[in-house]
């Protein structure tokens, strides 16, 4: 089976393969996606023209599945991912998504995103099978989200429906440099962070290409207190393939802080507000924006972060005794009876 991109002039064939597909739902007694229209034309184009549409293809060169993807909150979401049902079960779903997996790699993509069926059996059961894994809700980017409330506004959600996350696989260090890392890391934490600093510097040089060292080499130089330092590690990090979902999260967290220490208010609110927005749930990211925000003049924004995040996170029984009306007036501060 060959895979590779989509042609023009094979748009409507996609939509065949679709349609084909769409007839096994009817047969378990969810019609209401059988009926539902395949991508139009005009989307699967525009997933053509942004190199992320591909199929695979029998020996006569006819299209028997396809995938199509896009960038959603720094992720590769899967639109489509769909077999004919006369090739089903001979690997080819599978094919595809490691091939997009690949070409996420190779752009620096952290993780591949889709939202499926939760008790259809070539649904969820199969992605996990994949290596994907339930996203929870409150894991959802901004971007996800309007997806699944466009699903949800199609009617797609008479049955149960969930987002699911796969991580892209980094290049292994070898072995070796791997349990210098581990070291590394170990004497840091020990309180001796100029050693681990001079091991790691060693490692970047050796291993520029690997986004968990930069990420521990920026963290030992902020440590020290060697900010500007810290920045290039922290960046290097964020760029390249294979940076872990929690370190992401921290290499986002130190850099904007860093930036902010610099007097980089600009570039400090940009990366914590992508930060923000990438860990909604995370209180540090959402503190240090607001104090971005209010080093270049956002103060009204900067309020309204620190004052939700008082309300939601606080134990105190005064404030939690206020938390609807502090709510309530952090959404309009100028509010008046």
């Amino acid at each position: 089976m060959t895979i590779r991109p989509v042609r023009p002039q094979e748009l409507s064939a996609l939509q065949d393969v679709e349609r084909a597909a769409g007839r096994l739902f009817a047969d378990i007694g969810m019609a209401f996606v059988a009926d539902d229209e395949p991508l139009p034309p005009d989307v699967l184009e525009r997933h053509r023209k942004a190199g992320l549409a591909w199929v695979a293809v029998d020996e006569a060169d006819t299209p028997v599945a396809y995938l199509v993807a896009e960038p959603v909150d720094g992720a590769l979401h899967v639109e489509q991912v769909t077999v004919h049902p006369d090739h089903a079960r001979r690997g080819i779903g599978r094919a595809l998504v490691e091939h997009l997996e690949r070409h996420a790699a190779a752009l620096g993509v952290p993780a591949l995103t889709l939202t499926t069926y939760a008790e259809v059996p070539w649904n969820a059961p199969y992605y996990a099978r994949l290596g994907f894994a339930p996203l929870p809700e409150e894991e959802w980017g901004p971007r996800l989200r309007a997806i699944r409330a466009e699903e949800t506004a199609r009617g797609l959600d008479l049955r149960p429906r969930l987002a699911m996350r796969k991580p892209v696989a980094a290049n292994p260090l070898p072995a070796g440099a791997a349990a210098r890392l581990a070291e590394a890391v170990r004497v840091r934490e020990g309180g001796d962070p100029e050693t681990a600093r001079r091991s790691l510097l060693a490692l970047s040089a050796e291993f520029p290409g690997d986004a968990r060292v930069a990420y521990q080499s920026a963290w030992a130089h902020d440590v020290l207190g060697l900010e500007a330092e810290a920045v290039p590690f922290y960046e290097r990090a964020l760029a390249l393939p294979g940076l872990p979902r929690e370190d992401r999260r921290g290499a986002l967290l130190g850099l904007g802080s860093t930036y902010r220490v610099l007097g980089r208010h600009t570039d400090a609110v940009r990366i914590l507000r992508q930060g923000a927005e990438e860990f909604p749930q995370d209180g540090a990211l959402r503190a240090f924006l607001a104090m971005a925000l209010y080093n270049t003049g956002g103060h009204h924004e900067a309020m309204t972060l620190l004052l939700r995040l008082l309300a939601s996170t606080s134990e105190d029984p005064g404030v939690r005794a206020y938390r609807r009306a502090i709510e309530f007036y952090a959404g309009d501060l100028d509010a008046t009876v």
